[in-house]
């Protein structure tokens, strides 16, 4: 994906910078990184996975699907100890919309570092543009380390 000056200068910003329409810019960019990610995400179902070597898994789970939104839930599955279950953070829940080819973050689950509560005034805006930003950053990072998502339902 090719991203123009203004999507860099935007990608680097600090949160104080965020306003309505600079949150719409990040939430396109982050629609264009995803689909760059999973270009067969619109008519995607299901559970997937991709697992880079050298890397955490990164699990993607549709929940809910409409005729212009899809909700996601993302997340990157980190191991412990042998006995121990793998620990996902963040747990990332997404609101695609199709329509608007914008990908918005509606919340973290267990993280509570970045909360999103919903409110497109400060500070809820400063907290949206924090969770959306840090959602951007880690698309990128996926899109560096060349995660590939494959279907685990075919696995099974």
């Amino acid at each position: 994906m090719q991203a123009s000056t203004l999507d860099r200068s935007l990608a680097r910003q600090l949160p104080s910078g965020a306003t309505l329409g600079a949150l719409g810019r990040l939430c396109e960019e982050n629609y264009a990184l995803l689909t760059s990610l999973v270009p067969t995400v619109s008519s995607l179902s299901g559970r997937f996975c991709a697992n880079p070597s050298n890397y955490p898994p990164l699990v993607m789970l549709v929940t809910r699907e409409g005729p212009y939104t899809q909700r996601l839930f993302m997340t990157r599955l980190f191991s412990g100890d042998q006995d121990a279950a793998p620990v996902s953070i963040p747990d990332a829940h997404l609101v695609l919309y199709h329509d608007a080819q914008t990908l918005e973050v509606e919340h973290f689950g267990k993280q509570m570092i970045l909360p999103v509560d919903g409110l497109y005034s400060n500070p809820g805006l400063h907290q949206k543009w924090r969770a959306n930003l840090f959602l951007n950053r880690w698309l990128r990072f996926c899109l560096s380390h060349t995660y590939m998502l494959t279907d685990i339902n075919k696995e099974e």
